[in-house]
């Protein structure tokens, strides 16, 4: 006789999200300026958010937009999980514990970032976001490894209230200043190890010609997080050549038009979606 109790392919990442309360978006193309979102109060209070799960991300890779209202700001927050935060739209600044000390204490960093702006926060560093405006909300969104972790540990206490510091992660102090250190290796290799970008689309990028005539690319790191990430160029009416990698890639536009086209192996057809910032 079966079982009616019996649980199967458990996914306690995408439990724990729609015990949240706050709208999940499931696509395989998003918008981010137009999610709604709503009172998330694990961010603290006035703060909305809503999560964005995108088709073929596999297990590892989550979506959070995070709407700051003027003059708001995010309660005291860490997290066993790495976060990497971009902005879409508004200015505010971030303060973040550095100290070596037991958390809550020691030194402090704090930044200003604005549109297009991307940073992290060291592992399980204490940290606040503020709305630098009284009139003009803000929206970042973070990308994080949170529901590889959680499926992983399955314990929400253990991620969000444990005390445990690293900081080796912390880096040098000029990483929050929108400084950081270019490791040259080859083109489509090079890379920025920073904290802190204060604009991503004014970033200088090294050529990478074999990936397209005029294209360009750095890798950035983060924090020393595993959530890396790099940015790419393309020139007016160009393109970049075809490619295909396992799960887990967001991209987002940065500036400029244009549309990505999809296939799988056999199709006879493309699958087309604009892009814009």
């Amino acid at each position: 006789m079966a079982d009616s109790n019996l649980r199967y392919l458990i996914d306690s990442y995408l439990d724990w999200s729609r015990s949240e309360g706050i709208p999940i978006v499931d696509a395989f193309a998003v918008d981010l300026t137009t999610v709604e979102t709503a009172p998330w109060p694990r961010l603290g209070d006035g703060v909305r958010a809503a999560f964005v799960h995108l088709k073929g991300r596999g297990d590892f890779v989550g979506i959070q937009v995070i709407d700051l209202p003027p003059g708001a700001r995010t309660a005291p927050l860490r997290h066993l999980y790495d976060e990497v935060f971009y902005v879409l739209s508004g200015h505010g600044s971030a303060t973040i514990d550095v100290g070596t000390g037991d958390i809550g204490g020691g030194k402090s960093a704090s930044f200003e970032w604005g549109q297009r702006s991307l940073f992290s926060p060291p592992l399980n560093q204490r940290f606040q976001l503020f709305n630098g405006s009284g009139q003009e909300p803000a929206r970042l969104v973070s990308f994080n490894n949170f529901p590889f972790l959680m499926n992983l540990f399955r314990n929400e206490r253990f991620l969000f209230g444990n005390a445990f510091r690293f900081p080796d992660r912390i880096g040098p102090e000029k990483h929050y200043s929108g400084d950081g250190e270019f490791l040259a290796l080859k083109p489509g290799k090079h890379m920025w190890e920073t904290n802190f970008v204060p604009d991503l689309a004014t970033f200088e990028l090294p050529e990478w010609d074999a990936r397209g005539a005029g294209s360009r690319n750095i890798k950035i790191i983060l924090a020393d997080s595993c959530m890396h990430a790099h940015t790419s160029e393309m020139p007016v009416g160009t393109y970049k050549k075809a490619h295909r990698h396992g799960p887990g890639a967001h991209v987002l536009a940065l500036t400029g038009s244009g549309y990505t086209l999809l296939w799988n192996e056999g199709d006879t057809e493309y699958e087309r979606h604009e892009w814009k910032h």
